[in-house]
């Protein structure tokens, strides 16, 4: 079944925006630019949930909305 030519475009478009916003995200990591983060990247509704196990135990976080994350990565 094929699709819609539209429904083809707008996921294409969805794919690239996608990609491009990752590409901000990391960069703005890679650069430590938690500003630039902030302003072009987090939704006002973020949220951020980290389970990080190790050798030496397990650690889980939790930052929900915008601030909160960006304090997160601040710390």
């Amino acid at each position: 079944r094929s699709r819609p030519a539209t429904n083809a475009a707008e996921e294409a478009l969805a794919h690239v925006q996608i990609q491009s916003l990752l590409s901000l995200y990391y960069q703005a990591l890679d650069a430590g630019d938690l500003d630039r983060l902030e302003r072009e990247v987090m939704a006002e509704d973020a949220s951020w949930h980290v389970i990080q196990t190790a050798s030496n135990g397990r650690i889980e976080d939790r930052a929900s909305g915008r601030d909160e994350v960006i304090a997160w990565f601040r710390r």
